[in-house]
């Protein structure tokens, strides 16, 4: 009973503490809030980056593109020499008017830019399905003989695409990590300067509590509370700045690049990023209160 009473007593003085100085928290809050946003905008690019990045190291699909002069024989030749390949476990033929249905159909609405190509821009091709175990360095093997076959003019998979993308997805995570120390020491500085000139203005205050045996602990805890209850609000407030830029995002760029970034901006933060980023507010703010007062206390 008493401690629920302690609590509540706490949690009382630490929200008029607040309240009286709002102007003060409010910036503070505001500065904390942005900050954090940062932070949780690269998180929501880095996590989707990588969700696209296995979502492509899943495929197992290569793409071989036949010359324009191999003829309809000379087609199913090349498929039955690509299925002879190890670790391949089925290749379909796509004819030119196949194939040039299929780019219609993924071009959607804008389907209508093939018809003034001619014929051979988009060619015949061998669509190689590898085995399901297939490893990345056996899937390049595959593409190195596919692409050695006689009439074969070009071989396509995702080994590019998928460089690229880890070696985005390493450059967005090191300058996240980076943002994210600088703005830890930041947001320290400014919930440890708020509480300092809250505590300032309650200064006559605190010097009576202690004449009258209050400890260093019960004068301390409420104002570490204010840095807690910020940290934390401020979190919560970031969570919805990303997903409102988020949506903002979508909207500006427009149907046609939508589709094509969808993987990257379609799924905001994850509850566990959310929840991180509301706990490290959080976390920021309690250890910005506990440097402020206990520097205070000292000087006392």
């Amino acid at each position: 009973m008493r401690s629920g009473r302690f609590v509540a007593s706490v949690l009382d003085r630490a929200l008029r503490n607040m309240w009286e100085q709002r102007r003060l928290h409010l910036l503070a809050l505001s500065v904390m809030a942005l900050s954090l946003s940062v932070v949780g905008a690269f998180a929501m690019v880095a996590s989707n980056l990588a969700r696209v990045r296995a979502a492509l190291g899943a495929e197992r699909v290569i793409t071989a593109f036949i010359g324009a002069g191999v003829d309809a024989a000379g087609q199913q030749r090349l498929r039955g020499e690509a299925a002879a390949l190890p670790g391949v476990a089925r290749v379909e033929l796509l004819a030119v008017e196949e194939a040039r249905d299929r780019f219609r159909e993924a071009l959607g609405p804008h389907g209508a830019l093939l018809d003034g190509l001619s014929g051979d821009v988009i060619p015949a091709a061998l669509v190689v399905v590898a085995q399901a175990e297939a490893a990345p360095d056996q899937m390049a093997a595959l593409a190195k003989r596919l692409a050695a076959l006689v009439g074969v003019e070009e071989v396509a998979y995702a080994a590019e695409e998928l460089e690229r993308l880890t070696t985005l997805i390493r450059a967005v995570e090191l300058i996240a990590l980076a943002v994210g120390a600088l703005i830890a020491l930041v947001t320290v500085i400014v919930v440890s300067n708020t509480i300092r000139l809250t505590v300032l203005a309650r200064q006559e205050e605190i010097a009576i509590m202690k004449l009258v045996g209050a400890t260093d602990s019960f004068v301390r805890l409420p104002f570490v509370v204010e840095g807690l209850l910020g940290g934390l609000a401020a979190g919560a407030i970031a969570i919805a700045i990303v997903w409102s830029l988020n949506a903002a995002v979508l909207g500006a760029i427009g149907a046609v690049a939508a589709g094509a970034l969808d993987p990257i901006f379609a799924v905001r933060l994850s509850a566990l990023h959310a929840s991180l980023l509301v706990g490290g507010g959080g976390l920021l703010g309690l250890v910005g209160g506990l440097v402020s007062v206990g520097r205070f206390l000292k000087v006392m």
